[in-house]
C-alpha cells in the first residue's frame, strides 16, 4: 500500500480586480450621508475680535442670529434662517427651533448671536429680552480670532 505524499496546496490569490468598485461605494456613501450646515449671512457683518476664543461642542443644538447692516444701509437687518425678521419674532423662531429637538437636547441649546460690532446696543438688549422671555438663556456671541 502506498501513502501518498501531501503536497502543499496554494492559497488562491485575492482578487483586487473590485477594490476601485468598493473605494468608489465608500466614496459615494460618505458623500451622500455627510451634513453640510450652510450658515451665512445676507449682508456684510463685521464680527468684534477677541483673544481669547472657545469653541461651541454643540453645533448642532444651535440657531444663529445674524445681526448688521446691509451695504450702504443705516438701519439695521435681522437675519434667522436665511431670512430677514423683526425683533418681536425672535422669540417666536427660537421657540419653534427648540421645539423640534429632543427634550433630552433642549437645556443645551444655545442661540448664538453673530453681530456687527458697530451695531447699537440697545439692539442687542432687545433680542436678549426676547430670548429671555421664552427662557432661551444660553446664549453665546460669534467674534473673530484677532491676529
Amino acid at each position: 500500500m502506498k501513502f501518498k505524499t501531501k503536497r502543499k496546496k496554494s492559497l488562491p490569490e485575492i482578487s483586487t480586480s473590485s477594490l476601485p468598485d468598493i473605494i468608489f461605494i465608500l466614496l459615494f456613501f460618505f458623500m451622500v450621508t455627510m451634513v453640510i450646515k450652510d450658515d451665512q449671512s445676507k449682508f456684510q457683518v463685521d464680527r468684534p475680535t477677541a483673544v481669547q476664543i472657545e469653541k461651541m461642542k454643540h453645533l448642532d443644538l444651535s440657531a444663529s442670529i445674524w445681526v448688521g447692516y446691509d451695504e450702504g444701509q443705516s438701519i439695521p437687518l435681522i437675519q434667522f434662517d436665511k431670512r430677514l425678521i423683526q425683533v418681536d419674532e425672535v422669540a417666536g423662531l427660537i421657540a419653534e427651533k427648540r421645539a423640534t429637538l429632543p427634550e433630552s437636547s433642549a437645556p443645551l441649546f444655545t442661540t448664538i448671536i453673530k453681530a456687527d460690532r458697530e451695531l447699537p446696543m440697545y439692539l442687542i438688549t432687545d433680542i436678549k429680552q426676547e430670548l429671555r422671555s421664552i427662557n432661551a438663556l444660553k446664549i453665546q456671541y460669534s467674534i473673530q480670532e484677532e491676529s
